[in-house]
């Protein structure tokens, strides 16, 4: 049994991205891709090792969805690991315009599996920009910068704000 205090559900963000030094030192993206498989996978599975089995973990990853990226390895980590009674869920945070690759079926796959935070660019602190406008149709706002403050703000919601946008679920 839980304490009053304790959360039953467990949020932990994972944070990966490739690095200049990865092949200097032996290494290619294929042991990056390996190694946070295997890290989310440990945590997906930790309930069941732990003596309170009412507790529930939970991933949050912020990501895009280019292809072979980290994002799409863990929607198909969580999908495999729903079959094999994991109760979490994946919070995948994406900031405009990452989320703007993301289509209706993908996401309806995953609807058991993954919530999606999309990162507005009113969340960022810009008003007046439409959230599913492209970015070679923005014409008041340099998309790099745009884009750049939307991915700040993904990185601080994140670090201080992502369990309270989760636990409002």
């Amino acid at each position: 049994m839980t304490s009053e205090h304790e959360p039953a559900e467990r949020l932990i963000g994972l944070s990966i991205s490739n690095s200049p030094d990865l092949a200097r030192l032996g290494y290619g993206a294929e042991h990056l891709h390996e190694t946070m498989l295997n890290v989310a996978r440990a945590l997906l599975r930790l309930p069941a090792q732990m003596p309170e089995r009412a507790r529930v973990v939970s991933l949050a990853y912020g990501g895009d969805l280019r292809p072979g990226g980290f994002t799409r390895a863990l929607f198909e980590l969580a999908r495999a690991e729903a079959q094999e009674s994991w109760t979490g869920r994946l919070y995948s945070f994406m900031a405009w315009p990452h989320y703007l690759s993301l289509d209706k079926a993908e996401e309806a796959q995953l609807i058991n599996t993954c919530r999606f935070v999309r990162v507005t660019p009113a969340d960022a602190g810009i008003e007046g920009v439409d959230a599913m406008l492209p970015p070679q149709r923005l014409q008041d706002i340099p998309p790099e910068y745009l884009a750049a403050r939307c991915l700040s703000e993904m990185r601080r919601l994140m670090t201080v704000g992502g369990a309270a946008i989760v636990s409002d679920v």
